[in-house]
């Protein structure tokens, strides 16, 4: 018989697999879009009817993060007046308020749940890894796919249209808006993310995992075969965050370890990742895949070319929301609020993006973005305070992985040190979305102090 442990189990390992989707198709219940939340929510359920039977551990991450909460509550209490009855593009200030509250109860209900589940989960790293793995290989061959399609192969072209409305509900928006995609094409893999730059975040966070499952659990050929798709994916992404983060990350694992340089990295493989990624280009219009590698690199250092929009419209939303902090640094404007306010505080240069000026037209219901950076979104929603209690999660987080680094066997650093790079690099993942729920940045918080009790029990 299959005990509730088991299943509460099962339900943490099927959110490890889903994570990648992040647009499935599910209409009306926008957190469902997120293929972690439904085995989440269902563990949570089983887990809270069968609360009086379990331990509840109260770590000091919980603890702060319940503090953050309430302070955000506060704060949003004390401009309840500059919250009730404000409405933009037909959404309502109280609503944005209600729906970040219950996201952020959501998170809790993850920390307490996940935490008492994996403290008693023997082999625990081992066991996510397999997660992960068995994650990537959907994300390969869907990427593959699309690859194919990008070389101009039919059937592959007809395979990803079929799949996509299923997988990214922004296709399926556009088709009931009744937009012609039939002579769409396929420019950027982007996996069964919805964009490449949510790609870009995930193989980012995923990435030193698959380097420590090719040279300590796995090491396979497919194993090893997964570090190289990943850097291809990236490459073909052209998202400027898998670009910076996945360079910065080689280097460091590079110097990190002898055995990922001598495994992942050695000329063998090296020179497999050239031929493979020599035959792709060379039936992939080898001029459009320069100019669009140009062009990414070139956007880390001129605003010019394609991405001068997008990094407009970034710079442009992330300057306004932190002038809205140092407006009101101590009582901020409550959870949910930056776009009920955000108008007013626009630089005037930021009007040369075409989605600012969407955004900034009431008239226009279809332009409704936030910060794209939830560390300065934080600050504007929960003022100086509530920014120290966010940054000190993360910190506290960091702490855990060093003390585990300092007492956990010699030939185990590796793991750690892979799962602490993994780690920063979720928490940057944030300065890419406006958004508080990154699934493997609150699951790593919870590995955290996991590890903690497991290395300070032993």
């Amino acid at each position: 018989m299959i005990s509730v442990n088991n299943i509460l189990e099962k339900c943490i390992f099927f959110s490890i697999c889903l994570a990648t989707f992040d647009g499935l198709n599910i209409y009306n219940i926008g957190l469902f879009q997120r293929g972690y939340v439904i085995p989440t929510v269902i563990g949570i359920i089983l887990y809270f009817f069968t609360i009086k039977n379990k331990k509840i551990y109260l770590n000091k991450t919980i603890k702060c993060f319940v503090l953050f909460v309430v302070y955000s509550i506060c704060i949003s209490i004390f401009n309840i007046n500059n919250i009730m009855g404000v409405e933009f593009k037909n959404q309502t200030a109280e609503n944005n308020l209600i729906a970040t509250v219950r996201l952020l109860l959501l998170i809790l209900c993850m920390l307490l749940y996940y935490t008492e589940i994996l403290i008693k989960k023997e082999r625990l790293i081992e066991w996510i890894y397999r997660g992960i793995k068995y994650s990537f290989y959907v994300v390969a061959i869907i990427s593959f796919i699309q690859i194919f399609a990008m070389m101009g192969i039919e059937i592959a072209q007809n395979i990803q249209f079929i799949i996509e409305p299923y997988i990214n509900v922004q296709i399926s928006q556009l088709e009931q808006m009744n937009v012609d995609l039939t002579d769409r094409e396929i420019t950027r893999v982007h996996g069964v993310s919805q964009e490449a730059s949510s790609f870009g975040n995930y193989l980012m966070i995923v990435f030193p995992w698959l380097c420590l499952g090719a040279v300590y659990f796995d090491k396979s050929l497919i194993s090893k075969a997964f570090c190289i798709f990943a850097v291809i994916f990236a490459i073909l992404s052209y998202s400027r965050i898998a670009y910076g983060c996945m360079f910065l990350e080689i280097v460091i694992l590079i110097f990190l370890s002898n055995k990922i340089r001598k495994y992942i990295f050695s000329f063998k493989f090296m020179l497999f990742f050239i031929i493979f990624l020599g035959c792709i280009i060379f039936y992939i219009d080898i001029e459009t895949i320069q100019e669009n590698f140009i062009s990414v690199i070139t956007s880390f250092f001129i605003s010019d070319g394609a991405y001068e929009s997008s990094n407009l419209t970034r710079l442009g939303l992330q300057y306004t929301a932190f002038d809205m902090f140092l407006s009101k640094p101590l009582i901020g404007f409550g959870l949910g609020q930056f776009q009920f306010n955000a108008v007013e505080y626009i630089p005037e240069w930021a009007y040369f993006s075409a989605e600012i000026r969407r955004f900034a037209n009431a008239g226009d219901p279809t332009t409704f973005i936030g910060t794209f950076n939830t560390h300065i979104r934080v600050l504007v929603e929960s003022g100086i305070v509530g920014g120290i209690l966010w940054f000190y999660i993360a910190w506290h987080g960091l702490k855990n992985y060093l003390i585990v680094l300092k007492y956990i066997e010699k030939d185990k650093k590796l793991i750690i040190k892979c799962i602490i790079i993994s780690y920063i690099f979720s928490f940057l993942s944030f300065i890419n979305f406006d958004d508080y729920i990154i699934f493997y940045y609150w699951f790593l918080i919870v590995l955290s102090e996991t590890l903690l009790y497991k290395v300070k029990k032993s």
